[in-house]
């Protein structure tokens, strides 16, 4: 009987543990999930573009700049990381330097990119 009690015991201890770890992972925020995966995958463009992308979303500008480098460093023909370059350059008041990487970004992107490519070269502010 002593030995059931313990091992019940044992048993709550290790579900309420891990309970705490299930939380604990999904209380992880964005940039935290996204830091790990840039990490775990430091050559993948995608993971650092959304780093890049969230770390913009939380209001730190410069941060993006450098994962959006990081991931042209990786492939410097992604569209892509060069257009979230520039809206990285363009939050920190660097219009002049956000719309040369849409310039050069402009050739060659997707449709819906190039439209949004013009789009914020139309809407940034001039020098």
């Amino acid at each position: 009987m002593k030995w059931m009690k313990i091992g019940i015991a044992i048993g709550i201890f290790f579900t309420c543990f891990a309970a705490l770890m299930i939380v604990h992972h999904w209380m992880r925020t964005p940039l935290e999930i996204d830091a790990d995966l840039v990490r775990s995958h430091p050559k993948s463009i995608t993971y650092r573009e959304f780093y890049g992308y969230d770390l913009q979303a939380a209001g730190r500008p410069v941060e993006a700049e450098r994962e959006y480098r990081a991931a042209l460093r990786i492939d410097p023909a992604s569209k892509s990381a060069r257009y979230l370059l520039g809206k990285a350059l363009e939050a920190q008041g660097r219009n002049s330097e956000a719309r040369t990487e849409w310039r050069t970004a402009l050739p060659g992107a997707p449709p819906a990119l190039a439209r949004d490519i013009r789009a914020a070269i139309a809407s940034a502010p001039s020098p």
